[in-house]
């Protein structure tokens, strides 16, 4: 609710003076979204690393490359966009306004968009065994992270 309102404020002073609670909140997001970058960088990087010759920008028809599924990507099918999107969002944390939202909710939107399509690829390039690795984990977070099962 604190950052929410941080983004959207006409400027941080006017809210600060509004709501002069917030301001003592406001210490801890910076911190933490140095730790969110961070982790989404290593994230990102390692698993470009996993991938090795599969890497690609987009969706390369002709050679695709093997499917991976080691490392992180035992557990979730697309970690590098879990990654960038960490990054994304710890940057918004460090610098909390209305460009940083944007930035984070259309990189997320296209995130969405380019896992999606290069699934449906995967489909037809794997598709048994492409469809099995579905079954098994997650698009950006392993199955079962928030739930009891």
């Amino acid at each position: 609710g604190h950052l929410f309102l941080y983004c959207f404020g006409p400027s941080r002073n006017f809210i600060f003076d509004v709501i002069p609670s917030l301001y003592s909140a406001y210490f801890i997001f910076e911190p933490l979204g140095y730790a969110f970058f961070i982790i989404g960088l290593m994230i990102a990087g390692l698993s470009m690393f996993i991938l090795g010759q599969s890497w690609r920008i987009g969706v390369d028809e002709e050679t695709p490359g093997p499917l991976v599924q080691v490392g992180f990507y035992k557990y979730v099918r697309h970690p590098l966009y879990t990654g960038a999107f960490l990054c994304l969002f710890g940057s918004l944390l460090i610098v909390p306004n209305f460009l940083s939202f944007l930035l984070v909710l259309c990189c997320f939107m296209g995130f969405v968009t380019e896992a999606t399509l290069e699934e449906q690829f995967l489909l037809q390039k794997y598709p048994r065994e492409y469809e099995s690795y579905m079954e098994r984990t997650g698009r950006f977070l392993p199955i079962g992270l928030f739930s009891k099962e």
